[in-house]
């Protein structure tokens, strides 16, 4: 069996110098219409498995590898600005694919830091963050598991959990609330240790 000819696309390289850069994007509007949406993704498979994508900034030997950025432009009227949603596709009767987030291991020195944080707003209100797991009808509940990191050096000591509640410099600072689900039928609700 055959297979279809691949498509590259790969700038100029330099010898001495940095590579020639790859541009992909719409033409801007300047009336009231929508710019082109740009869309990448790979084929669909019938019977074996759909390609993967790969998105990833080069290696380097002595410097720093590039950054990686994903962000919806900015509003500069009144309008919102765009979201950004990443997720796994939709199973039927499988189970939908896992999802990680991590920083790259380190062999000599330290692991990078993962933030989740809204944006700050000057006049309204704070962005929210939820975590939850989703619902199912038959199985158990999947778990939420909120871990510090381990040590084995003797001298150190492991990491610290902490959930502290928002300041407020002119009013009440914000409660925390930690407790079990209620239970509408004959069952017990669970226990807090």
């Amino acid at each position: 069996a055959k297979v279809g000819g691949a498509v590259s696309v790969v700038s100029g390289a330099g010898t001495s110098s940095n590579s020639g850069g790859i541009t992909v994007r719409t033409a801007d509007v300047s009336s009231t219409g929508v710019s082109g949406a740009l869309s990448m993704a790979t084929g669909v498979s019938v019977k074996g498995n759909s390609g993967a994508v790969t998105l990833q900034s080069g290696g380097a030997s002595t410097g720093s590898s590039g950054a990686l950025s994903m962000a919806t432009g900015p509003s500069t009227a009144k309008g919102n600005t765009g979201a950004v949603t990443l997720g796994s596709g939709l199973t039927a009767s499988g189970t939908s694919g896992s999802m990680t987030l991590s920083t790259g291991s380190a062999t000599s020195g330290n692991v990078g830091h993962i933030s989740i944080m809204t944006g700050v707003s000057t006049s309204g209100t704070a962005g929210s963050i939820s975590m939850h797991v989703g619902k199912t009808d038959k199985g158990h509940g999947g778990l939420v598991y909120l871990s510090a990191g381990s040590t084995t050096d003797s001298a150190k000591v492991g990491g610290a959990v902490s959930v502290v509640s928002g300041a407020g410099t002119s009013s009440n600072s914000g409660g925390i609330t930690v407790r079990t689900a209620d239970v509408s039928s004959t069952g017990v609700s669970g226990a807090l240790s």
